[in-house]
Formats: C-alpha cells, sequence, structure tokens
C-alpha cells in the first residue's frame, strides 16, 4: 500500500505529543493531517445527539423501510438543529460547537410550536426567528479546554427504582418461646 507518513505535535505547551499518522491522502502538510486527526473528538458528541437527544438510541420501526424512514428523519432533524445552530454561532461571534446542542433542539421545538400556531405576519416571523438565534447564542457551554475525563460505561437506568429491603424486625431474631399455657 502506498501512502504518506506524518509527524504531527499535538498538544498543549506542557503536554506535547508526537503523533504518527499514515494516510493515502496525496495532498495537505503535516499541520492540516493534525487538525484533521484532532476532529475525529467532534464524532462522539454527534453521535450522542443523535442516539440520546433526537431519540435514536433505540430506533422504533420493525420493518427495514421503516427503519430508514427514522434514520433519514433524524438526519434531517440533525442537519436542520446544526443549521440553525450555524446561524446563531454566526450571529453571536462563536463557534458552533460552543453553543448547545440540545438548547438549540429545545429553542427550535418552542419556535416551531409558535409557528405552528399560526396568525404571524412575515415581519413577527422573521422577529421571532431573530429572537431564536439570539437565545440560541445565549446558550454557550462552559470552556474547558484541558478537560480529561477517563472513558468508563455508565450504568443504564432501571425503569423503577429498587426498593431497599428492610431487616427483619428484632421480634424475630429471638428465640421462640411458647406463650400459651399448657395443659399438663
Amino acid at each position: 500500500m502506498r501512502g504518506q507518513l506524518a509527524e504531527v505535535v499535538v498538544g498543549p505547551e506542557n503536554n506535547r505529543q508526537t503523533l504518527y499518522l499514515f494516510g493515502r491522502l496525496g495532498e495537505g502538510t503535516n499541520h492540516e493531517w493534525g487538525d484533521l486527526y484532532a476532529s475525529r473528538w467532534d464524532v462522539e458528541p454527534d453521535i450522542g445527539a443523535n442516539k440520546v437527544t433526537l431519540g435514536l438510541g433505540s430506533v422504533s420501526a420493525t420493518t427495514a423501510e421503516m427503519v430508514e424512514k427514522e434514520v433519514v428523519l433524524a438526519s434531517v432533524a440533525y442537519n436542520l438543529v446544526v443549521a440553525v445552530r450555524q446561524q446563531a454561532a454566526d450571529k453571536a461571534g462563536v463557534q458552533p460547537r460552543r453553543l448547545s446542542f440540545t438548547g438549540t433542539l429545545s429553542l427550535l421545538k418552542a419556535f416551531q410550536t409558535r409557528v405552528a400556531a399560526g396568525g404571524l405576519s412575515e415581519e413577527e416571523l422573521q422577529g421571532l426567528f431573530e429572537r431564536l438565534l439570539r437565545g440560541i447564542g445565549q446558550r454557550k457551554l462552559p470552556n474547558r479546554p484541558n478537560r480529561q475525563c477517563p472513558r468508563e460505561v455508565l450504568p443504564r437506568g432501571r425503569r423503577y427504582p429498587t426498593r431497599k429491603r428492610s431487616p427483619p424486625p428484632a421480634a424475630a431474631d429471638a428465640p421462640r418461646t411458647n406463650t400459651q399455657p399448657s395443659d399438663k
């Protein structure tokens, strides 16, 4: 196999690491390859947004056609949220990933409910959309550049809370004695 080996230094000043990346891309500099490699961390939050926020963690369809439709509609919804978040980020002057995906989705649902109610003029609709973008722009995620979270398996939630068993009454622990008078 033919390709290129790129040596890329990554990480903050106090914790530099050298990566050796092999690829078949015939173009780009080592710095561009390093940026491309670093962008892989964006994939996990995107998958999480699709699974949790948009409900693709468990698909309810039973036929292949319906599964395909659910996945396509979730992808359309994801792309809509990302496009609106991009517009809000441009307006707020921040990177789109600094704005909350879940917050964007909840404000977009509220916007959709208000638009579906009807009775809005073109100017009112435009003003409502501007307020939507401003509200999304205010939902910034905290800047945590040096955060390191170890990977771990999170326990799944239970449908019902577990009941704590109470210890048996103290009288049950004592030896049984016959309290009835005997006929002897």
